[in-house]
């Protein structure tokens, strides 16, 4: 930011959200074939803390809107119908289940992204 919002944009921000939307997107393809729901739940929430913590002490604080966009579009807009539907631990198990704690958490990720709760 030094050098300028400009230079910090084209430089160095647009670079590093192309190459965190390629990572997020492969490691939430392995997450949804080794995991089940729940826990890719708690891995998508731990990614999001994480990139906000990571603006917190390293980057100008524009760009979390813009970073928590990439994991939340990512890890779990292009997820939602997956894991609701997911053999034995999606929707209807965690409410047959019992498993509050994963409900809540599949409510507050999926109401951050576009028609999420509609999913």
């Amino acid at each position: 930011m030094d050098l300028g919002s400009s230079v910090y944009q084209e430089d160095f921000e647009k670079p590093f959200l192309e190459v965190s939307a390629d990572f997020y997107r492969g490691e939430s393809q392995q997450f949804i074939e080794s995991c089940d729901s729940g826990d890719f739940l708690k891995k998508a929430e731990r990614r999001l803390n994480e990139e906000i913590e990571r603006v917190t002490h390293y980057l100008d604080a524009k760009s979390e809107a813009k970073i928590t966009n990439v994991v939340e579009t990512e890890m779990i807009k292009c997820h939602m119908q997956t894991l609701v539907h997911m053999d034995n631990s999606g929707l209807v198990n965690m409410i047959v289940d019992d498993k509050y704690d994963d409900l809540g958490r599949m409510y507050s990720l999926f109401r951050r992204v576009h028609n999420g709760l509609s999913a």
